[in-house]
């Protein structure tokens, strides 16, 4: 059995501040979720994502804009 070390909340912190990669998953309505990788920025407890008006993505969030990160 393989022991997992839990991060603390500081370590988190640091951990979304790096600069990643996330995988954003909007609703389609319909069918799977749609999955898309995105830039993040993460400050206080806030993740910001930046994306344009001529994306899939944009079209779903403005339908629904419930989201996963």
């Amino acid at each position: 059995m393989v022991s997992m070390t839990r991060m603390t909340p500081t370590e988190i912190e640091a951990f979304l501040r790096a600069p990643r990669h996330a995988v954003l998953g909007v609703n389609r309505g319909e069918g799977p979720p749609h999955l898309s990788p995105v830039w993040y920025h993460y400050d206080e407890g806030v993740f910001t994502i930046s994306i344009t008006t001529a994306t899939v993505k944009y079209r779903l969030l403005r339908r629904d804009p419930r989201v996963s990160l």
